[in-house]
């Protein structure tokens, strides 16, 4: 009997400890920076008419861990000037060799990237036989076909294709690179570009904008406004002038990002629900087999009440496989059952 009157006198205490703990946490807005958000930077905007910003928020916590600290978010602008003007986001680019100004491409090889035909040491615009022509699957002949500059023909299918050079300047063309800026000649096929921002429709008619994150090697990923950064390397795909997104991973594999950041937050709120979260695409390594998988990382926060009485916030980290949409993780604090969380 004595034993177990100290056993219960023990676990009371140590349900008091717990609820100590929690009704401190609660009283504890913050204890780092870290607890207030992440640092984050606008997309660029005009100032003014000769300004393009962007403004940089770094979330400070106040008086930290104690019971009145409290986040603050400290803004600053960085800002360059436009030589030609700002308009719309993005610096006015002065005419530049493209398939509407041939007369200023000052070599063969601008003068043919943009379209154009060179011709006396001078770029013009070439005839309508000729635009036909520079399309290699048009060809039928096989000779014609070999004296195109960037054509092959292969002697397998019977047909005249891209050689292997000018498929690896479209590859070129079609990765992205932070805070790139492109002209239409550059863009990828079936995309718009506009300063560093590059525009595409995905296969089911949604609009994504790709450009630069919050540092120099972050490229950023907007869909339906959910926002995912990510340091792999991205290029697109285009048929049909439906785009699809492939990553370049350094073990020299290419993922097609079959699912989009949308739905991944759609099978996450079919899991959890409602919550705050930023999101990052990047590789993680299963335990279970070791395997290496592309996923969305996504880091929530969700509200609840410790045994139904006090106000408490929990972390929550789900991974999603980026290939299939399974939710593979999801990792909560280990007192969340406690909690509702």
């Amino acid at each position: 009997m004595k034993r177990v009157l100290i056993g219960l006198v023990f676990g009371i205490l140590l349900v008091v400890i717990s609820l100590g703990f929690v009704i401190a946490e609660e009283n504890i807005t913050c204890t780092s920076n870290a607890d207030c958000g992440r640092v984050s930077t606008s997309f660029p905007f005009c100032k003014n008419e000769t300004h393009i910003c962007t403004t940089t928020t770094t979330p400070t916590c106040k008086n930290a861990s104690t019971n009145v600290s409290s986040c603050k978010n400290v803004k600053e602008d960085a800002c360059w000037v436009c030589k030609d003007g700002c308009e719309k986001r993005a610096c006015i680019e002065a005419d530049v060799c493209d398939s509407d100004n041939l007369n200023l491409c000052l070599s063969e090889t601008s003068c043919e990237g943009a379209g154009g035909k060179w011709e006396n040491s001078t770029c013009v615009k070439k005839q309508d036989n000729e635009i036909e022509a520079q399309v290699c699957s048009a060809i039928t002949n096989k000779i014609l076909c070999e004296a195109k500059k960037n054509c092959q023909y292969n002697n397998v299918t019977e047909k005249c294709e891209k050689n292997e050079k000018e498929k690896e300047r479209e590859k070129e063309h079609n990765k992205f690179k932070p805070w790139q800026k492109r002209n239409e000649s550059e863009c990828p096929e079936g995309c718009k570009c506009r300063g560093a921002v590059v525009t595409c429709w995905t296969e089911d008619g949604k609009i994504i904008n790709i450009t630069a994150g919050d540092s120099g090697k972050v490229i950023t990923i907007i869909i339906d406004k959910i926002e995912v950064n990510t340091t792999l390397e991205l290029e697109t795909s285009t048929e049909n002038n439906k785009t699809k997104l492939i990553l370049n991973l350094p073990d020299g594999r290419n993922i097609t990002l079959k699912v989009l950041p949308d739905r991944a937050v759609e099978r996450v709120k079919e899991k959890l629900g409602e919550m705050n979260y930023t999101i990052e695409l990047k590789e993680v390594t299963i335990t279970k087999g070791n395997e290496t998988r592309v996923v969305y990382y996504i880091v929530g926060e969700k509200h609840g009440r410790f045994l139904g009485l006090f106000k408490i916030r929990g972390k929550i980290i789900t991974d999603v496989d980026a290939e299939t949409g399974d939710v593979i993780l999801i990792k909560k604090p280990w007192w969340g059952f406690l909690a509702g969380i």
